[in-house]
């Protein structure tokens, strides 16, 4: 069958057995079907080790290579990086995979994915001095930092191997089960205390590494299939989907563990002593994604620079290196950052508006308090409005006619079928994430294409987004809705679109699990015929975006979406934060945004700094070796000539190669011509110069290459060249002293040939060879480099008609 659709085996295959014997015999065996296999310890498959052998160093043997392979890709991003910083998405696409790929089943250790995340650091665009685990949260999120991209990949991937096993009720649960109590025992009896670093390099397995993890960040792994997180809290899997485990939400747990693993680690850091909790990334970076989406990329890099902690004011110029590194505005010596950034009398002058805007924050705020800030960063403490204003878990459904000509629904009444328009809101201060109270309104069509009733409510719940509350507005519509209803529902969102037409299963694994669960639990139990549409927002205001509406869009889809959205916006402004819980908070934001632009903006008044750079005066051209040796030829006795790394001489018939050890001793040696007074030939053909001929029972034959000739001269008279297969039988025949294959006959007899008059040939070359030598010696003029010559004269044993043999060079 292989055969017939053109398939070969791939020679990149090896063979793995228990017994190394075993491997080895079945080798042998598949070499004589002329299959080509070799044996190795270990190897990967579909992306996993896999080997026999018990050992942790063999089993992550190809890991640890994949990661030494992988440097030069990241060496390459971290060169274009220097650049431009945009560089930094290579390695998300390929840079990621090639270094990690397999990490969920062989678990890499921290020594490991710290070598990783410096190469990724550097791969980020960042300069010497940063804090790696700033720089990565900054340039690649908190989530898309390779460790963190590491645990949500290892869990899913866990998550996607139990969840159908817990489905079925498989029997092989009762061996995973013993497997996680085994791992357990072990690590308890080993340590009572395991780190990151001791558990990664024991791990072996997916079940081992799941474990190391979640004990190495204070979780408590009771179960395969149930934890504790350090708070308490106990997360257990469930396969029903009406009981949704809340894979994400767990996961993006767990990561908050990491982070804030690492803050004693960052805080270790050149101004890292204000990070004393987790960094509240999403307001620390938003100005970040404002300077992008302005394309502002000079002082994007700028403000990066800053929260990575990789600028260098004067007081870390003299702390590290000692220097006596003075304010480039005023030159005033041993400054601090205070002084750089704020009080220093040149910025007292300075009419930039970032500057002047800032100014009054010396008096407002301290020397200590604005230090919390000169990393351009901000604590998620510090945005915690506390728990008396959190929001209820459950809110009153408010329903209202559109106009006063509709009459009102009964209370508990079934919504009928029609055109539902929902949307979400995040208030007035939907910038700041921990002061989001969402609201969520619903605006009904009927089939006639009339507005009839508007509901409205706040959106339940501690997690408060407005992506939940468009999801939320699903959830209102199929609670509400009567027996077997069709459902035209169409929303802004496309996240909550494109979920929801992925399906159930893929909704389990999304954001708000616990919202989808319930709304699919409600189309099936009530035969719901749900279909979501997506329709850009504000069109009336935002002409452009008509150009990505659908085609079926019309106007009163516009005037549905607008109602839905200002339905929403009001259940928010009902149950927002009071502002004077809400203000301290604002205020702390708006310090950060221009505490931001005042360091942009100083740290660009700085001339730039001279480096310690070699300045190369006279450049002095190294020759290579092979410029070397062509120096030499042109000086050389030899005439000589270079082909395929080789050095022919035609003078004296001598040759060498490019890179032999003595090439110097031969190109500057004497060089004596040979005179030939014979040639080999057969019919009008002559055997080439860099054959080594031998006449042997009867035929000519080099021994360098093995061709031979007895009434043609075909590859002898052409230049001598690497013995093919058959000339390597030959020569082998001729070592053993049997015939060579294909002259029956033996001793093959020439007619017109007789070796003895060749031999004499020779004997005649050599004794003229010897006389020039006794002259060159006898005349006292003869040159000096004569002296150093030596040569050496075969001497030739006249034996029997098949053995006599004569050499040429």
């Amino acid at each position: 069958m292989s055969k017939k659709l053109g398939l070969k085996l791939s020679t990149k295959g090896v063979i793995i057995a228990k017994l190394p014997s075993a491997a080895r015999h079945l080798v042998a065996e598949l070499k004589t079907l002329g299959i080509t296999y070799n044996t190795a310890d270990t190897t990967r498959d579909l992306g996993v080790d896999f080997s026999f052998s018990r050992k942790p160093a063999v089993r992550k043997c190809i890991l640890k290579q994949r990661i030494l392979k992988s440097k030069g890709t990241l060496n390459r991003i971290y060169r274009i990086a220097k650049v431009t910083r945009r560089a930094r998405v290579l390695f998300s696409g390929a840079g990621y995979s090639k270094s990690t790929w397999g990490h969920q089943a062989s678990a890499i250790t921290l020594q490991e994915w710290s070598k990783i995340g410096v190469a990724v650091a550097n791969a980020a665009g960042f300069g010497k001095g940063r804090c790696r685990y700033s720089a990565l949260c900054i340039a690649y999120g908190p989530e898309g930092q390779p460790f963190t991209r590491a645990i949500k990949e290892t869990f899913i991937l866990w998550f996607k191997l139990i969840l159908p096993l817990i489905k079925q009720n498989n029997p092989i649960l009762t061996h995973i089960e013993d497997s996680w109590n085994q791992i357990q025992q072990e690590m308890k009896q080993q340590d009572t205390a395991i780190t990151l670093e001791q558990g990664l390099k024991r791990a072996d397995g997916i079940a081992a590494h799941i474990t190391v993890i979640l004990s190495s960040l204070k979780w408590k792994p009771i179960q395969y299939d149930g934890w504790e997180d350090p708070q308490g809290n106990t997360w257990q899997l469930h396969a029903d989907f009406d009981r949704p485990f809340p894979i994400i939400t767990v996961i993006h747990a767990i990561i908050d563990s990491y982070h804030e693993h690492m803050v004693p680690v960052a805080a270790k850091h050149f101004e890292g002593s204000s990070i004393i909790s987790a960094i509240a990334s999403e307001t620390t970076l938003a100005h970040n994604k404002t300077l992008k989406n302005k394309k502002k990329f000079p002082e994007l890099a700028i403000l990066e620079t800053i929260q990575a902690g990789a600028c260098w004011p004067c007081n870390r110029v003299n702390d590290t290196l000692d220097k006596g590194a003075s304010c480039a505005l005023c030159g005033l010596q041993h400054t601090d950052k205070w002084h750089t950034y704020w009080t220093c009398p040149h910025l007292q002058q300075a009419e930039d508006e970032a500057i002047t805007k800032s100014q009054h924050l010396i008096a407002e705020l301290n020397e200590e308090k604005i230090a919390y800030y000169n990393r351009a960063i901000i604590q998620k403490h510090e945005l915690d409005p506390g728990s008396l204003v959190m929001p209820l878990d459950d809110y009153t459904l408010e329903i209202k006619p559109h106009n006063r000509d509709i009459a009102r629904w009964d209370i508990g009444a079934l919504w009928p079928s029609g055109y539902y328009f929902g949307d979400g809101s995040g208030g007035r201060y939907s910038q700041y994430p921990t002061l989001t109270r969402c609201g969520v309104g619903v605006h009904y069509v009927d089939l006639n294409k009339t507005p009839t009733y508007n509901m409205s409510t706040p959106l339940p719940g501690e997690v408060q987004s407005n992506n939940r509350a468009e999801i939320y507005a699903i959830l209102i519509v199929v609670q509400n809705i009567e027996l077997a209803a069709k459902i035209d529902f169409f929303t802004d969102n496309k996240i909550a679109r494109d979920t929801y037409n992925k399906g159930k299963d893929r909704a389990r694994l999304a954001n708000h699990a616990d919202l989808w669960a319930e709304i699919f639990t409600h189309i099936e139990d009530k035969y719901i015929d749900l279909t979501v549409y997506w329709i850009p927002s504000h069109t009336d205001k935002h002409p452009e975006k008509k150009e990505k509406a659908p085609s079926w869009m019309q106007d009163w889809h516009v005037k549905g979406n607008d109602e839905a959205d200002t339905l929403a916006g009001a259940a928010a402004a009902l149950h927002e934060i009071p502002n004077r819980i809400a203000q301290p908070i604002v205020q702390a934001c708006t310090n950060l945004r221009l505490i931001q632009n005042r360091l942009i903006q100083v740290t660009k008044m700085f001339p730039q700094r001279a480096h310690n750079k070699t300045i190369l005066k006279n450049i002095i051209y190294k020759p290579t070796y092979q410029d070397r040796v062509l120096e030499l030829m042109s000086a050389s006795k030899h005439d000589c000539i270079l082909h395929n790394n080789r050095i022919y001489c035609h003078q004296c018939a001598t040759s060498i190669h490019i890179k032999a050890p003595n090439i110097r001793d031969f190109l500057e040696s004497s060089c004596l011509p040979i005179i030939y007074t014979y040639s080999h030939a057969v019919g009008h053909l002559h055997t080439h110069h860099t054959h080594r001929i031998t006449v042997y029972g009867g035929i000519y034959m080099c021994l360098k290459c093995g061709a031979t000739g007895s009434r043609k001269l075909v590859k002898l008279a052409r230049e001598c060249k690497r013995p093919t297969a058959a000339g390597k039988i030959n020569i082998e025949a001729y070592a053993k002293g049997r015939p060579p294959p294909g002259y029956d006959g033996w001793p093959y007899k020439r007619i017109h040939c007789n070796d003895n008059i060749i031999i004499n040939n020779i004997q005649m070359q050599i004794d003229r060879i010897r006389k020039a030598y006794e002259q060159q010696y006898a005349n006292p003029s003869t040159e000096s480099e004569s002296e150093n010559s030596a040569w050496e004269c075969e001497e030739i044993q006249d034996t029997h008609m098949g053995g006599s043999s004569s050499e040429s060079d």
